[in-house]
């Protein structure tokens, strides 16, 4: 009996850690993509690997929740705000203000 109670705990707990990893990976398969903004001028790639390409250099990535990224850079990091409808990027880049992406 706490056999079958011992592998029924450790069945739900294999299912509670698969819907987390499939949630993560849904935000993080969003991203995935090129995006520019309307006038083309700056740019940003987001890669499976958990690489990006910015407009202003390359770094890692890692996303935090649905609406946060956490940027790494060779010298920072930082944390920036996101939202993803559809085709279209929104980042919050502090004080440069919030900058519209749209899917290549």
């Amino acid at each position: 009996m706490k056999r079958m109670k011992m592998r029924i705990m450790g069945w739900l707990l294999i299912g509670i850690l698969c819907i987390l990893s499939i949630g993560c990976s849904k935000q993080k398969n969003s991203l995935i993509g090129e995006w520019e903004t309307e006038d083309g001028k700056l740019q940003i790639a987001f890669y499976e690997s958990g690489d990006y390409n910015w407009s202003g250099g390359t770094g890692t990535y890692e996303v935090l929740s649905d609406s946060e990224i956490k940027l790494i850079r060779k010298h920072a990091e930082e944390v920036t705000e996101y939202s993803v409808e559809g085709d279209t990027l929104v980042m919050d880049m502090g004080y440069n203000g919030e900058i519209t992406f749209y899917r290549k």
